[in-house]
């Protein structure tokens, strides 16, 4: 269920800790398929306006591709890259609200939106081929209450899209009415990083 797993009985299920390394998909070179291989990396530790997410689903996008073809930046510079840009999953740490140099003390309200247990899914650079990643609080999205977690995970790049599609057409009508009017717009495609929209006169 959304909010956090649930036993029978409405009892919270326990949520896992998480441990000091992890099983994911590494690059240490671009090229073919052959070229991903699964390593034991550290698991990644969430900045004060962070949460640390135990993946559950992932997906593959033509964006991954690229990346595996050295074609887009590498989000961990080093030893090694983790591709995948979408995840869905339970957040296991939430942010502590403490300040560091690099990371200014979020507001109460977004270290408090989340807590351990939630369900999540979202966009990153990088890391969803993991079993854990982490991504700012504010960025993270409540996955719908009717959608699995394996659903999700392949979901928010469409949904991304299709609201960038619908807002770039809105404001296309904006801009060349003399007046503001309604509009309607179809999406016809809104997936592998892309969208195509057309409006249709209202």
């Amino acid at each position: 269920m959304p909010g956090g797993a649930v036993m029978p009985g409405g009892v919270p299920a326990p949520v896992p800790s998480a441990p000091a390394t992890m099983r994911a998909v590494v690059l240490t070179e671009f090229g073919e398929p052959d070229v991903l291989r699964i390593a034991e990396v550290p698991v990644p530790t969430p900045a004060a306006d962070e949460v640390l997410v135990r993946v559950h689903a992932t997906a593959l996008n033509r964006a991954d591709l690229l990346q595996r073809r050295g074609f887009y930046p590498n989000p961990f510079p080093g030893e090694h890259d983790i591709p995948g840009m979408e995840f869905a999953g339970e957040i296991v740490a939430t942010p502590s609200g403490a300040a560091t140099a690099s990371s200014p003390a979020p507001s109460h309200a977004r270290a408090t939106r989340w807590k351990p247990g939630d369900h999540v899914m979202g966009i990153v650079s990088g890391g969803a081929y993991a079993e854990y990643l982490t991504i700012p609080a504010d960025q993270a999205m409540r996955t719908p209450r009717s959608m699995a977690l394996a659903d999700a995970g392949a979901a928010i790049e469409g949904l991304a899209q299709s609201q960038a599609a619908i807002a770039a057409k809105i404001d296309d009508v904006d801009a060349k009415a003399s007046r503001p009017r309604k509009a309607k717009v179809v999406v016809r495609k809104a997936a592998d990083g892309s969208y195509v929209g057309e409006r249709i006169e209202g």
